[in-house]
């Protein structure tokens, strides 16, 4: 079975992973409109935890709508 710490290393923390369900590739610098419901802000955004160390995603209109890409 593939570990969680390989999958990782692999899509380079998490990002192409994000990239790949997204559709589009991932700008670390810019919020995007969620994917989950119809956002009508761009209030999402991707990026690097340095204590995980891995990407991940945030919503600030859904607090709870938060983690690794395989966790959400």
């Amino acid at each position: 079975m593939i570990e969680k710490e390989q999958v990782l290393a692999l899509t380079d923390q998490g990002l192409t992973i994000f990239s790949h369900y997204l559709g589009f590739e991932v700008n670390l610098h810019r919020n995007f409109r969620s994917p989950f419901y119809d956002d009508r802000r761009a209030s999402c955004h991707i990026y690097y935890d340095k204590k995980s160390p891995t990407y991940k995603y945030y919503d600030h209109d859904i607090p709870p709508m938060r983690g690794i890409a395989f966790g959400l």
